[in-house]
């Protein structure tokens, strides 16, 4: 993405409409895609990233790491609705000047009345890190028409940078985030829990580094990745219980069951399943920063670790969410890999976890480089964002695309 130099100022906070975009097929796929919705980089957002969240009306909510109106940073990102009936509108723009948040909203998740709550990695009220005027990030809330309120604003000590949210039945949300120890650059990785009597709690503070995904199950257990920590350096799944006893369920060693773990799911009896983005066939998908395709795995309640799938490249690379289905299916994305090297959505199936790709992206008008986890509905069809393709006049990103909402159609 360009670097941007845009003055700072604010923009008015409304809800914007759009007509739908929806893109023809460039070819052949084992499902069917449909584009929702092209982003054009404008005040709709560009680069949509995490999973979507579909109410029971089959509204998508979901955010985007650019785009909008400008800000210090260059464009800040929106959070956006998109009807069942195919009608676009931006929830929130952020502003960057305000008590909201430049860059990187993280993926949503709704309480039982519908209201949205997230996170934003940077902005707010304080300049928490020395001779960086970036902030430390903030919890908001949104309501599906679009009233925006910052819950908490952190301030280093406390946290920075926060990540993707879970959230309890009665509305409590929990996450990970970054806190600063002692001076610049002194970093360590916590999980907090965020009341709904608005009260910041520091469950676990003893990490390297900052908690990706965190999960929930039923007991009050937290379950959750950190990379670059461990043994081995190369990424652990850990396990937080109701009193905030910390354990290892599993340390990468970064051959046959990969490193870099990125995503967190877990089944109706309890079971975890993830990806690691990196790792696995090392003798495949070498680049300067990572070496191997990632895996997909999984562990039992009991905490048995075992390899579902060692991507090939062919069957995707760089796998970044997952999802599982209410038949026990798991679906996911890779980022890269298939035929075009624009990634691709996969499936494992219950029970025999035989992975099938379900479509290929060409990186043209269809999308390409999917991010996030997948929601499926009653009627088994997928939804999910792409980071590039659609647009590919975009000026934000170079002649790749500002991204696209899609569907997969079951069959």
């Amino acid at each position: 993405m360009k670097a941007f130099a845009f003055p700072l100022w604010a923009a008015a906070v409304a809800v914007l409409s759009f007509t739908m975009g929806s893109q023809a097929q460039t070819h052949k796929a084992t499902n069917h895609e449909k584009v929702l919705y092209t982003f054009t980089g404008e005040n709709d957002g560009a680069i949509p990233q995490g999973t979507l969240i579909r109410d029971s009306e089959g509204n998508l909510y979901g955010t985007t790491y650019a785009g909008g109106d400008s800000c210090y940073y260059g464009t800040c990102g929106v959070i956006f609705k998109l009807s069942a009936a195919g009608e676009f509108s931006v929830l929130h723009t952020f502003e960057g000047n305000d008590q909201t948040a430049p860059a990187s909203p993280n993926t949503l998740v709704r309480d039982t009345k519908g209201n949205l709550y997230g996170t934003t990695l940077y902005g707010g009220d304080y300049q928490c890190y020395p001779n960086d005027q970036v902030n430390c990030g903030v919890i908001f809330e949104i309501s599906t028409t679009g009233v925006f309120t910052v819950l908490y604003n952190f301030t280093g000590p406390d946290g920075g940078t926060p990540l993707a949210l879970t959230i309890d039945p009665t509305g409590n949300l929990y996450g990970g985030s970054l806190f600063t120890k002692s001076g610049y650059g002194n970093y360590g990785g916590q999980v907090f829990e965020f009341t709904t009597a608005g009260e910041l709690k520091v469950l676990y503070n003893d990490f390297t580094n900052s908690p990706d995904s965190i999960v929930r199950d039923s007991k009050g257990n937290l379950y959750g990745t950190v990379q670059d920590t461990g043994s081995t350096n190369l990424g652990i799944v850990f396990k937080l219980t109701p009193n905030n006893k910390e354990s290892i369920l599993h340390t990468f060693k970064g051959k046959g069951d990969g490193y870099s773990p990125a995503a967190l799911a877990l089944d109706a009896a309890g079971n975890l399943y993830g990806v690691a983005s990196s790792g696995g066939n090392e003798a495949l998908c070498q680049s300067e920063f990572s070496v191997g395709c990632g895996t997909a795995f999984k562990i039992t309640t009991k905490g048995t670790f075992s390899v579902l799938l060692v991507f090939n490249n062919t069957d995707g690379s760089s796998p970044n969410g997952l999802t599982v289905g209410p038949k026990g299916n798991v679906y996911g994305t890779a980022g890269s890999g298939g035929t075009y090297n624009a990634g691709l959505v996969f499936k494992l199936a219950a029970g025999n976890y035989k992975n099938s790709v379900l479509y290929e992206f060409t990186g043209q008008s269809d999308g390409g480089s999917p991010s996030g986890g997948l929601v499926e509905d009653s009627n088994y069809n997928l939804y999910g964002n792409t980071g590039q393709g659609g647009d590919m006049s975009c000026q934000l990103t170079n002649g790749i695309g500002c991204g696209v909402v899609f569907e997969i159609t079951a069959h």
